[in-house]
This record gives C-alpha cells, sequence and structure tokens, in this order.
C-alpha cells in the first residue's frame, strides 16, 4: 500500500457525482457566457455536455486509481503502474471525448452546428 485511502469507492457512484459537479460548474459558466452575448445557446448547451460527460470521466478514473493506491494486497510497484494506468484512461477519455463531440463527422451534433 503506498497511502492508505481508506476504504475502497464506487466508482460509477463517484462517475456519477463528478458529472454532476462538472454539470453545475460548466452550466454555470456557460449561462454567464451565454447572458453576456459571447455564445449562443447551442454552444453554451454542447459545451455543458461535453464537460459533464468529461468530469464524469475523469472522476471515474482518478477514483479508481485511488482505490488501487490502497490496495494492500499487491505490491506497491504494482499499484503505482494500475493507477498510472487508470489516470491515463481517464485523460484519454476526456481527449476522446472532446475529439469526437467537436468532430464535423459527429451527426449528434450537427443538425445543432449547421444552424447556426
Amino acid at each position: 500500500m503506498l497511502i492508505n485511502t481508506g476504504q475502497k469507492r464506487s466508482v460509477v457512484g463517484h462517475a456519477v457525482s463528478g458529472g454532476l459537479i462538472s454539470f453545475m460548474v460548466s452550466g454555470a459558466l456557460n449561462y454567464s457566457k451565454l447572458r453576456s452575448g459571447e455564445i449562443t445557446q447551442q454552444e453554451a448547451l454542447r459545451q455543458v455536455a461535453k464537460n459533464t460527460l468529461q468530469g464524469a470521466a475523469v472522476t471515474a478514473a482518478a477514483i479508481a486509481a485511488t482505490n488501487v493506491i490502497g490496495d494492500n494486497q499487491s505490491s506497491p510497484i504494482k499499484n503505482s503502474l494500475e493507477a498510472f494506468g487508470f489516470i491515463v484512461a481517464g485523460g484519454l477519455a476526456a481527449y476522446g471525448l472532446n475529439q469526437f463531440l467537436d468532430s464535423e463527422q459527429n451527426t449528434l451534433l450537427l443538425e445543432s452546428k449547421e444552424e447556426e
């Protein structure tokens, strides 16, 4: 065990929490930008959706990494490598979501991009 991180935490439960926190922060920020005329309503909604998904992904990865770091059943080197893998996976998930949701080939957001 590298660090005593306490009881293992629910990765899914924390993904939901991370998504909700991201939704609230991004919602407030983008609402402010919308009211000041910096962005359109469609841009604000896209940004909030993207940030919500990214927040859920990175929070889940961080909790998974924390669970592994506190595991006293494995060696510290194995725990460190697994934790690093979860951190990389979280970063890649956030990057992938960003690339997918901003892509011109993304048919989920294509309609709103054409309307602008």
